[in-house]
């Protein structure tokens, strides 16, 4: 039961989540692919998904070491019980990103740009429907393939931060030399 109450297993299943659903809309843009291009279009996405991927992710994991550090007295301090070996799991880790932002010059944010998408992806949803009454099924699968990679490539930067607080939970473990928990478990 032990496996349950460790923060960093906590943290990891929720990664597994999120992956889980990357997971399902990478075999759903594959499908799509697949039904528009055949073989060669599934390799070829695949293959840009793939290193688009994992050059996201590597930006996005750099961009939380420097979010990281620009909060770690909090992080390593407050959210982190150093001396209880106890992490506070309902408030977490200061993840704002609001001064790194800042400091890089950056004008742009994340969330108006899922409130926008958020807007625009039921007009995308209707026009599917509207296509399919004529018979147009390459309309909507184009929609579901574009669609698909393109939020499979947003949530890099999601499964980049727990992966980060992943690591750095496992790394504060080992330094303390017991398992950090959960704050609310005894």
């Amino acid at each position: 039961m032990l496996f349950f109450k460790r923060s960093k297993y906590s943290v990891f299943v929720h990664l597994l989540f999120i992956i889980l659903f990357v997971y399902f809309l990478a075999v759903l843009a594959s499908a799509c692919v697949f039904r528009l291009f055949g073989n060669i279009g599934l390799v070829i996405n695949s293959i840009f998904i793939t290193i688009s991927g994992i050059f996201f992710h590597h930006n996005y994991y750099k961009h939380w070491d420097d979010v990281w550090n620009s909060h770690s007295f909090y992080n390593e301090n407050t959210a982190i019980d150093q001396e209880n070996a106890r992490f506070d799991y309902l408030n977490g880790f200061n993840i704002d990103e609001s001064k790194v932002n800042k400091e890089a010059g950056k004008k742009g944010s994340n969330p108006a740009l899922v409130a926008l998408i958020s807007y625009i992806a039921p007009i995308g949803v209707g026009i599917g429907l509207i296509f399919s009454k004529f018979n147009m099924h390459k309309f909507i699968f184009i929609i579901i393939w574009i669609g698909a990679n393109y939020t499979i490539l947003g949530f890099t930067k999601g499964i980049a931060a727990y992966f980060y607080n992943y690591r750095k939970l496992a790394y504060f473990e080992k330094k303390l030399g017991k398992p950090i928990i959960n704050g609310l478990l005894e």
